[in-house]
């Protein structure tokens, strides 16, 4: 278990998903690397670049935010027609309300609950465990595979500091091949797995770890070179 809300100034992509809505004075804002706003006034400047003007766009600065939310989730939402991009920021509107909420419980959960030294110890935990279970051969959960193989790619994951390497490999027509190499006390081990190349396409993570050893290989290339007569 990692702590989730966080200061974002240091945080990778990944990280700010987590992190980009959030509860400031009572009301849901937006954030990213370089700047942070009220939801309501991202929300008006994506109608005023993507919405057709009509009347009542005209004053949408000045429409107070009863007005405003009623306007999103009962105009806009009962539209219910993903062709319509009143519906698609209606949905927009109401996830991000959503992601700010439920940030706000995160916040109060981790400050109330879980103290920085009882998060390090189950990470701690949570690590030695999926160890434990790779050098003993038991099998791992596809969350587990996906936490080795994929997660950690990513700064601040569970298993960022053991790994080794990500090979890319051959390509399937929807898919690349992809081994990551993780160390663990010294050994190597490695998993093989898919990435998916579409955005229909998920990443698949079906095989189990199998240790492995560090080979260096010296690979011939024949061509042929212009003779000068």
């Amino acid at each position: 278990m990692r702590k989730i809300v966080d200061d974002v100034k240091d945080m990778s992509m990944c990280e700010l998903a987590d992190n980009c809505m959030f509860i400031k004075n009572g009301e849901a804002w937006y954030r990213n690397f370089n700047e942070e706003m009220p939801f309501r006034d991202l929300m008006r400047k994506l109608i005023k670049y993507h919405v057709p003007s009509e009347d009542i766009y005209e004053d949408i600065d000045d429409m107070d935010d009863e007005s405003f939310d009623d306007m999103m989730l009962t105009d806009y939402g009962a539209l219910a027609d993903w062709e319509s991009i009143e519906f698609v920021l209606a949905v927009f509107y109401m996830m991000g309300c959503g992601m700010a909420e439920v940030r706000e419980w995160l916040k109060e959960y981790e400050e109330d609950y879980c103290s920085k030294g009882e998060i390090d110890m189950n990470i701690e935990k949570a690590k030695a465990e999926i160890i434990e279970k790779i050098k003993n051969r038991k099998k791992l959960t596809e969350d587990e595979l996906e936490e080795l193989a994929f997660n950690s790619d990513f700064r601040g994951e569970l298993f960022s500091d053991n790994l080794i390497e990500v090979i890319k490999r051959d390509d399937t027509r929807w898919s690349k091949n992809m081994t990551t190499v993780l160390e663990f006390d010294g050994e190597l081990y490695a998993i093989d797995w898919r990435k998916g190349l579409t955005e229909q396409q998920e990443n698949a993570f079906y095989k189990q770890p199998y240790k492995v050893r560090k080979t260096e290989r010296v690979i011939t290339i024949t061509d042929y070179e212009r003779v000068e007569e």
